[in-house]
């Protein structure tokens, strides 16, 4: 066996001379190409410089153009992917250019001739990024002409939005007036991170810019479906004046239309209806239902707000139930604006015997009653279950401490009891409400499971406001609303204050930051109207105050005088 081995050595040795070889070889081969891919090197700080454009051909304002082929170039590699959704040539080619590039330069290659003595534009919009995905820092523009003049039109200004915004801007005539906004916009120019926009370079004529979320830039508008704003200037018409330079835009989220998106049968005659968003406070939902059984029989019934959550409300049918109900919503519109959808609903009728015992869902033990001395509040008492306001007394007390004192009770709806001290609340103050079962009687489930509930609570501290003054000049006879905005964790709008004279006043403002702004509320419906495509109707005037405004607990504040003269 020993000899054998011997025998087959040299061969053995063979083999493994060839696999080392063959792994030398391999090591090679991979050393090689390790040597020859092109990679960003490791470690270092990360690179967050944006892309500018180094030079280009043709120059910005160059004249007499006809090449066949525009060169850009870039002081960062591209990311060749972003190319195509960033770069438009203005007015749009016959043909679409052919798009290419060679790391740091974008190359169009042009497929057909390009027209005599017309201004082109080239734009690059923030779509554009370099190989570390960062993005150039505002829209670019370089125009040049196949003859001996450039157009020198311009129309600029600032928008105000929530989110990143794109301007449109067509060119109309007769033929498009009522159907330009169906096509892709001529011109795109995404605003700077400071709000900024600038088209220029653009010939006599009229047009139209509209404001638009990033995600819809260089898209056509669908009035219904997209968010979009004008300006306060329906057509810009550039002629003997070629420089409009105070374009203003404001974006808002448009309000969508309430709808009914779910109903619930909770028991005997009683049930819910979820709608999409808050209830407005001062919107009648009762004539926009019908209810009716499958025998098309029309039902009495009564409606009325849940006590805690804002977007729901709650029925209770006084007659004859069948196996189901059916529940139809009339569309409700103001001024061609939809405020609430029709729907319709066919629910199950559910009746069974709730075992049990009703409760007492809010306020809580330890609850803070926030109050201040400027208006009388009221503590709400809320029910998990339907109770019979008919035959029920409110047995409700209110304590200070331990002294009973005369209190104001009226029931809110069967889930809800307000009650009140005849004098004002105290503030810093410790207070209990007692409740006797005996005095509630709930439709559907029993009593509550104790004699008498007890619920300890106590009052906040005085709340302190500031008061806010504003004064304008050169009014006119138009509708002007003051709108004021908390900045705060809780962000939210103060109810808007009209203006009669030359002086807003706002009142019981809560200590803290705000933002100001001030419209024509010129359709009187007391929201900001940005404007329509369809038919086209111009945004109404705004101004917002560049600043923010602190206010103080018990102090006036004076703004500077606000000029509200319209160009």
């Amino acid at each position: 066996m020993v000899l054998n081995t011997i025998k087959r050595f040299p061969f053995i040795l063979i083999k493994i001379n060839n696999l080392m070889n063959r792994f030398r070889l391999f090591a090679l081969i991979f050393l090689g190409l390790s040597c020859a891919a092109i990679q960003r090197p490791s470690g270092g700080e990360k690179d967050i410089t944006p892309p500018t454009i180094v030079s280009t051909n043709p120059q910005d304002g160059q004249t007499n153009f006809f090449e066949k082929k525009i060169e850009l170039k870039f002081s960062e590699y591209l990311k060749i992917g972003t190319i195509s959704k960033a770069v438009q040539i203005s007015p749009a080619l016959e043909e679409e250019p052919q798009f290419s590039s060679n790391g740091k330069n974008i190359i169009i290659s042009l497929k057909d001739s390009l027209k005599k003595n017309q201004t082109y534009i080239i734009s690059i919009n923030r779509n554009l990024s370099d190989e570390h995905d960062v993005k150039i820092e505002e829209s670019k523009q370089i125009a040049f002409s196949t003859g001996s003049d450039i157009d020198n039109g311009t129309i600029s200004g600032h928008i105000d939005s929530p989110f990143e915004g794109s301007l449109h801007l067509w060119q109309i005539s007769e033929d498009n007036y009522e159907t330009f906004y169906q096509s892709s916009p001529e011109y795109v120019y995404d605003a700077s991170d400071n709000g900024e926009y600038a088209f220029k370079y653009l010939s006599k004529g009229d047009y139209v810019v509209a404001l638009v979320n990033k995600e819809m830039s260089g898209k056509p508008i669908y009035p219904d479906k997209t968010d979009y704003s004008l300006s306060t200037v329906p057509i810009i018409t550039l002629d003997e004046k070629l420089n409009y330079s105070d374009i203003n835009l404001l974006m808002t989220i448009k309000d969508k239309p309430l709808k009914l998106e779910h109903v619930e049968w909770i028991n005997g005659n009683w049930g819910a209806i979820k709608f999409s968003k808050n209830i407005p406070k001062d919107f009648e939902v009762d004539s926009s239902l019908i209810f009716f059984n499958e025998s098309k029989k029309l039902l009495e019934y009564y409606l009325f707000k849940d006590p805690v959550e804002k977007q729901k409300m709650h029925f209770y049918i006084d007659d004859t139930l069948e196996s189901y109900t059916v529940i139809e919503c009339k569309g409700v519109y103001e001024k061609n604006k939809s405020i609430l959808d029709s729907s319709r609903f066919r629910i199950k009728v559910d009746s069974f015997l709730d075992t049990s015992y009703a409760k007492v869902i809010s306020p809580l033990n330890d609850y803070i009653l926030n109050i201040d001395s400027y208006k009388d509040t009221t503590l709400t008492i809320v029910f998990s279950s339907l109770i019979d306001t008919l035959d029920s007394k409110a047995a409700v007390i209110l304590y200070e401490d331990s002294l009973e004192i005369p209190s104001k009770i009226n029931w809110a709806s069967p889930l809800a009891i307000k009650i009140s001290p005849i004098e004002k609340w105290k503030e810093d103050s410790k207070y209990k409400i007692e409740i006797n079962r005996d005095g509630i009687k709930p439709k559907y489930s029993k009593s509550f499971e104790d004699s008498i509930i007890v619920i300890n609570f106590k009052t906040s501290s005085f709340e302190q406001f500031g008061t806010l003054n504003i004064f304008i000049k050169n009014r006119n006879n138009s509708r002007y609303i003051a709108e004021l905005k908390s900045l705060g964790k809780d962000s939210k709008k103060r109810d808007p204050i009209i203006s009669s004279d030359s002086l807003f006043v706002i009142r019981e403002l809560v200590e803290g930051a705000y933002s100001l702004m001030i419209y024509n509320d010129k359709d009187e419906n007391r929201t900001y109207s940005s404007g329509s495509l369809s038919p086209l109707v111009p945004a109404e005037w705004f101004y917002i105050y560049p600043d923010t405004i602190q206010i103080r607990s018990n102090w006036e504040l004076d703004l500077d005088q606000i000029d509200l003269e319209l160009d």
